[in-house]
Parts: structure tokens; sequence; C-alpha cells
């Protein structure tokens, strides 16, 4: 019995996905993103990222589609040259870092959208992000 609860506790505390919920005040842009959490495949990887823009998911990208830039204040995830978007960049900055911080689901932190269009950052926006957690 005692193994088979130590066994529970273990396998709780790793979650299958991870991710970020977002809106800006207004709810005009927002930002889905969620992480494959899988040691094989070098955990977290970038599943799939969507733009919203007032309510309507408006770029949807998945996994190869993703570049992801991590430093010691936070990951940059970005999607270049969008056709939906006249060839502007997405990059979305949350300052949390995947599989280094450890937060609840739940937890709210602040992330910031940026478009860069023709190489010139065109809007800015300031998200209320949302932690997503999906445990076994």
């Amino acid at each position: 019995m005692k193994s088979l609860l130590v066994f529970g506790l273990f396998v709780s505390s790793f979650a299958l996905a991870s991710g970020w919920d977002c809106n800006s005040q207004g709810a005009e842009w927002g930002v889905e993103l969620y992480n494959h959490t899988n040691p094989k495949l070098g955990t977290p990887n970038p599943a799939k990222f969507t733009l919203f823009q007032n309510g309507e998911a408006i770029v949807h990208r998945f996994g190869q589609g993703l570049e992801v830039f991590s430093t010691s204040k936070g990951t940059t995830y970005s999607v270049r040259k969008t056709k939906e978007l006249d060839s502007c960049d997405i990059h979305f900055h949350i300052g949390f870092r995947e599989a280094v911080d450890s937060i609840p689901a739940g937890t709210i932190r602040i992330g910031t959208l940026s478009l860069v269009c023709k190489g010139e950052e065109t809007e800015s926006v300031k998200l209320r992000c949302k932690r997503y957690l999906k445990n076994p």
C-alpha cells in the first residue's frame, strides 16, 4: 500500500501538458499556448499556439512552426512571417521558464504580445496570463 501511495505522489507531481491562457484588458487580444511535456522529446516542447483578436482565432501554429527563446528573465515564443497577418512576426513573452520554474495551475502572470510588421513593432500589448497544467 505504501509503495502505491509513493508511486501516486511521484506520478502526480508531473504534468502531461502545460501552458498559458492569456487575454488583454478588454479582451481585444488573446493567446493560448500549450506545451507537450515528454522527456523523450526534450521536455517541454511547444505544441500549439493560437492568437485571438476580438475573440476570433486568427493564427494557429503547431510544434515546428514555433520558435522558443529562453533567458533568465523568461521565455519568448515566436511565429515568423504569418500569412494571416500580412507577413508580421508574432512574439509572446512570459516571465516564466518552462522546465526551470515551477508554479501551480491557475497562477496569474503578466505576458507581452508584440507584433512586428515590416521590421517595426506595430503593436505591444500586456496580457493577463493564467497557468495551465494537465495532470495525469
